[in-house]
């Protein structure tokens, strides 16, 4: 049924995609914006080690969502000339996958590398939010896959067969 309703609206779908991407970057780093600007005004009195948690999160999401937000645009550009690249539809989807698992990879790799450092300010003050901590990476990572690659793999499938069936038989 899925795969039905991505067959026929892919286009559509594509667009979507797209722009749940850049709208999810965009609100992200907005976050983090505001997150910064709040921690370097009136807020000196917070605990440095938590500070500096919050500030290596941030490092890692100022460079993973403005990707996320490319990816976005790339998708929503292939989504308004889908109709007009009949022949290469299949490659620039193949193009955006992989670019959208090298993101996931990249993503879930940079906050293992990080994970101590994410951790520093929650080991002072509570093991049940270092625990936390824990617990968001590996869901973070788990949404992560089923967000992007979940959708990638129904949408090449769905453009893989859209090319099947408009292409001439042979002469």
């Amino acid at each position: 049924m899925i795969t039905k309703l991505f067959k026929k609206y892919t286009r559509i779908i594509c667009m979507l995609l797209g722009g749940a991407y850049a709208l999810f970057g965009l609100f992200a780093l907005a976050i983090v914006t505001m997150q910064s600007l709040m921690l370097s005004g009136s807020m000196s009195d917070i605990d440095e080690s938590f500070t500096n948690s919050l500030s290596a999160m941030h490092s890692i999401f100022k460079i993973y969502m403005p990707l996320l937000i490319l990816l976005g645009i790339g998708y929503l550009i292939f989504g308004i000339f889908y109709n007009r690249i009949k022949s290469k539809r299949y490659q620039i989807n193949l193009l955006l996958s992989i670019m959208c698992i090298a993101w996931i990879a990249g993503y879930i790799v940079n906050n293992v590398l990080n994970v101590d450092e994410l951790n520093a300010g929650f080991a002072n003050n509570n093991e049940a939010l270092k625990l936390m901590a824990y617990g968001y990476l590996i869901f973070g990572s788990i949404i992560a896959l089923a967000i992007m690659a979940v959708p990638q793999y129904i949408l090449g499938r769905a453009i893989k067969q859209n090319n099947i069936e408009h292409q001439c038989p042979p002469i």
